[in-house]
């Protein structure tokens, strides 16, 4: 089991190899088998998504938040998206989505049909959009309610790219392109000497 987190201190903007400095920090006497996500809040602190719920990491200790019969509605906490407003949101596997006041660390659950959270990012708007692991993709509408981008049908979206305006959504069996309401998709179709086929959704 990974009872600790390995953390790099750089202390300059480039530096050697050699240089590094590799802290080991337990995460106290916690069963803490995988750590899936990290993101760093405008203060300094750490939040860490692991197999065993949400932590927060002062530099002095870790404290886990959502662990109560209010917070995370399953504890294996594999993505977190940082919002300029000042909150975190949290995805799950197997309890869905959920929002964490930064100030207050009070967790907040959003109403999704979906309840395995696999990717999200901020278009550059502004906009959430999260992709599911059974339900594709849904948009951010109003501070805690999501729209079904409906193109998106049933799709496992892997991972999500933000360039501009453009949106990439990386799925099974292919690549889509998403700007504004438009769709394109890429299948990696068996003897394309290209390795993918185009079409327009």
């Amino acid at each position: 089991m990974w009872r600790a987190l390995s953390v790099a201190l750089l202390t300059a903007p480039f530096v050697q190899a050699a240089d590094l400095v590799v802290e080991r920090l337990p995460i106290a006497g916690q069963p803490v088998q995988e750590i899936f996500a990290i993101e760093r809040e405008p203060g300094g602190a750490l939040w860490i998504g692991t197999s065993d719920g949400l932590y927060r990491y002062d530099g002095q200790r870790f404290t886990r938040v959502g662990a109560d019969s209010d917070g995370l509605r399953s504890q294996n906490a594999g993505l977190l998206a940082l919002d300029p407003d000042g909150s975190l949101w949290v995805g799950t596997w197997g309890g869905g989505l959920h929002r964490v006041d930064l100030a207050s660390r009070r967790v907040e659950r959003i109403e999704l049909p979906a309840d395995k959270i696999q990717s999200a990012i901020f278009d550059a708007a502004g906009t959430l959009y999260v992709g599911t692991a059974e339900h594709g993709l849904f948009r951010r509408s109003s501070p805690v309610a999501f729209e079904h981008v409906q193109a998106s049908g049933q799709w496992r979206i892997w991972d999500l790219c933000q360039q501009g305006s453009v949106i990439y959504l990386a799925l099974d069996g292919g690549l889509a392109r998403l700007e504004g309401e438009d769709w394109q998709f890429w299948s990696a179709e068996t003897g394309n000497p290209h390795g993918f086929d185009h079409r327009q959704l």
